[in-house]
């Protein structure tokens, strides 16, 4: 989370797969179904697409961030990686 702030991101946090409650519904009938138990997500944003371009060639030389990585390689913490850009929708 540091490193993002460091580079002027937000970081939103880190959501794990908690308990399903009990007698839990969809809010569309028929169609919902249980996600995976092993996905994590990271939500982080940046200002704009260059300021993310800016975190990503800062972040290639920056000591921590490449401990960290040394540490996801030595432990495999996590054994693999998507990106998805999304966007907010406004409301009406």
């Amino acid at each position: 989370m540091r490193l993002i702030e460091k580079y002027g991101g937000t970081h939103h946090g880190y959501f794990v797969p908690g308990q399903t409650p009990p007698n839990s519904s969809f809010s569309f009938a028929g169609i919902g179904e249980e996600g995976p138990p092993n996905i994590a997500v990271a939500l982080f944003s940046f200002p704009n697409a260059e300021a993310y371009a800016e975190y990503r060639r800062d972040v290639a030389g920056d000591p921590d961030c490449l401990a960290e990585a040394r540490h996801r390689n030595d432990t495999q913490c996590f054994t693999s990686y998507e990106r998805t850009f999304l966007r907010p929708v406004t409301r009406d």
